[in-house]
């Protein structure tokens, strides 16, 4: 029900799989074209196409900062899942999941490659990397 009321179904689930490089570049407030296009080539890669509901979705946290209710939903996915995975498996999860994140995050480019990485898109990886850490302390 929490996921449904957040626009979330079976057609737009690979889009909340994006959510946390959505979550790193709204970080310092805005995101940068950079970032957009990371995220949207991130979509493309894994088969999302321009006309789906889930690139859809993707374009409108693009646009609008998602409410702070889609990273508790996003967090409690993370840990109702924990428990179907093993720990290699959750362990890959965690990596790909960060990996994208990272990626958005090192898209927005600073000047001359310094400053590439703001305090803020480093605190939002912290968070979504705690996620990760308390799931695989609870289980």
């Amino acid at each position: 029900d929490e996921l449904l009321s957040m626009q979330i179904t079976s057609r737009t689930l690979l889009a909340f799989s994006l959510f946390p490089a959505i979550h790193v570049a709204w970080a310092d407030g805005h995101v940068e074209a950079g970032e957009r296009e990371a995220i949207l080539s991130s979509a493309g890669q894994h088969g999302v196409s321009p006309a789906s509901p889930a690139y859809k979705l993707l374009q409108s946290w693009l646009h609008d900062k998602p409410a702070p209710e889609l990273f508790r939903a996003w967090e409690d996915f993370i840990h109702a899942v924990r428990p179907t995975l093993s720990d290699t498996g959750f362990r890959e999860l965690h990596d790909n999941v960060i990996g994208r994140a990272r990626t958005v995050e090192k898209s927005a480019g600073g000047i001359l490659g310094l400053h590439a990485v703001t305090a803020g898109e480093t605190a939002a990886l912290n968070e979504l990397d705690a996620v990760f850490t308390k799931a695989l302390e609870e289980a």
